[in-house]
C-alpha cells in the first residue's frame, strides 16, 4: 500500500513538472525565433540605408532567409519617398523592414504569424553619393 502511495504522489508531483519544462522550451524556442528575426530585420534595414544612399532607388523586394538555414524566416524592405510613406520626394526615403515566420510558406504576412517592423529614414544627401 504505502509503495502505490508513494507511486501516486511521485507521479502527481511529476506529471506537472514535465509540463512545465516542455512549456519552457517551447517559450524558449519562441523568444530565440523573435531574438533572429530582430537579428535579421536590422540586419536588412542597415543594408537598405547604405544602398539607398548610393543609389536613391524607391520600391520594394522580399525573400527568405534559406541561404541561412531559416527557410520560414521571410523579409520585405519598402523603399518609397511618397510624403503618404514619410518620405519628401527626391530629399527623404522612408525605409520599413519586417521579418516575419512564414510558418505556411506563401511568402505573406497572415494572422497569427509573428513578426518584426522596423523603420529608419535617410535623407538624400550629395555627400552619401558623390553627386550634386
Amino acid at each position: 500500500m504505502e509503495l502505490v502511495l508513494a507511486t501516486t504522489i511521485i507521479a502527481g508531483t511529476l506529471v506537472p513538472a514535465m509540463r512545465l519544462l516542455r512549456d519552457a522550451l517551447g517559450h524558449g524556442r519562441d523568444v530565440e525565433t523573435l531574438k533572429r528575426m530582430s537579428v535579421y530585420g536590422t540586419s536588412k534595414l542597415e543594408e537598405y540605408l547604405a544602398s539607398t544612399s548610393a543609389d536613391w532607388q524607391v520600391g520594394s523586394t522580399s525573400g527568405n532567409f534559406a541561404a541561412d538555414g531559416y527557410p520560414t524566416l521571410a523579409y520585405q524592405v519598402v523603399r518609397a519617398d511618397d510624403p503618404a510613406d514619410g518620405g519628401i520626394v527626391d530629399q527623404l526615403m522612408a525605409i520599413t523592414t519586417t521579418v516575419w515566420d512564414d510558418a505556411d510558406g506563401d511568402g505573406s504576412i497572415d494572422n497569427g504569424e509573428r513578426s518584426v517592423t522596423f523603420r529608419s529614414k535617410i535623407a538624400n544627401l550629395p555627400e552619401y553619393y558623390g553627386g550634386t
